[in-house]
């Protein structure tokens, strides 16, 4: 059975790459489906894909939500888009009975079925899983969730810590829970970045590969210029980073991509952060 995987865009306007992004999970034949406003369904090109509109998962927290002390005239209501999705995310996944589902932002590059991946989460015992990427935030790039209730219990916690951004609450929640929740691999064992109080290379032996929360994507292709971050060509460190992307080498094989250690291992990377948005060249990459 195809792996289900949720994306969300709650925005008035359509990014151009969520077309990208779900061309990507369809050559990894994963279950897509994306919530997103009646007004911009005509702008999906994949009909094959589950299309729902996103107002029908509306429910009186995300109508009443605020972030408050970010610009809400960034980006379209950026930093509470981000945060309020989470309750779409949770009414949705309840009224379908969906369960052992993962969320993908719309900027991510797959490069698995999900299927070996989704068996060890759902063997873990846990309820969640998430990439924590420093020892302050965690990158919301890909979550699984085991069902509704432990992303009920996510959106009272991000509703009730409404001056913080998606990923300082994810972060927080993830320090709350941690019996609850699992952080996936974001470097390989025995790497020189072991002495934080989070473990980088948890479960890596179970995966066998490695995900991305930002640094790995914004290094290999840039960032998104519209954000000013000062570099938008590969390259890119990301700001905060608990280690350097720059310390590996990276190869391509059949359309996936590798990172290869100092000790000339190679490690699958299972999905990258395209913060440049430029998911297409992707689509029609040629080793």
């Amino acid at each position: 059975m195809k792996t289900p995987v949720v994306l969300v865009h709650s925005g008035t306007e359509f990014p151009l790459y969520l077309n990208d992004c779900i061309t990507l999970l369809q050559h990894n034949s994963i279950n897509v489906h994306l919530l997103l406003s009646a007004a911009l369904h005509d702008h999906v090109k994949d009909n094959t894909i589950i299309l729902e509109k996103l107002e029908d998962f509306e429910d009186e927290n995300y109508k009443n939500y605020e972030i408050l002390n970010f610009p809400l005239d960034f980006k379209d209501r950026f930093f509470e888009r981000t945060s309020s999705r989470f309750f779409i995310l949770a009414n949705y996944a309840k009224q379908k009975g969906l369960t052992s589902f993962f969320h993908l932002e719309n900027d991510i590059a797959l490069f698995s079925d999900l299927t070996a991946e989704r068996l060890v989460v759902e063997n873990s015992g846990k309820e969640m899983w998430l990439v924590i990427d420093s020892e302050e935030r965690c990158v919301p790039s890909i979550i699984w969730f085991k069902d509704h209730v432990i992303l009920e219990s996510l959106a009272e916690f991000i509703f009730n810590s409404n001056t913080f951004t998606d990923m300082e609450n994810l972060y927080k929640f993830f320090n709350v829970k941690k019996w609850a929740l699992g952080n996936f691999p974001l470097l390989p064992p025995d790497n020189p970045h072991t002495t934080f109080q989070i473990d980088y290379a948890n479960y890596f032996s179970e995966f066998n590969s490695i995900f991305d929360g930002a640094a790995l994507g914004q290094y290999l292709f840039g960032t998104d210029e519209r954000e000013n971050l000062g570099e938008s060509l590969p390259g890119f460190i990301n700001e905060t980073t608990v280690f350097s992307p720059s310390d590996y080498k990276y190869k391509w094989e059949k359309k996936v991509p590798y990172l290869i250690t100092p000790l000339n291992e190679k490690i699958k990377i299972n999905n990258l952060h395209m913060h440049c948005k430029n998911l297409s060249q992707l689509t029609n990459f040629d080793e």
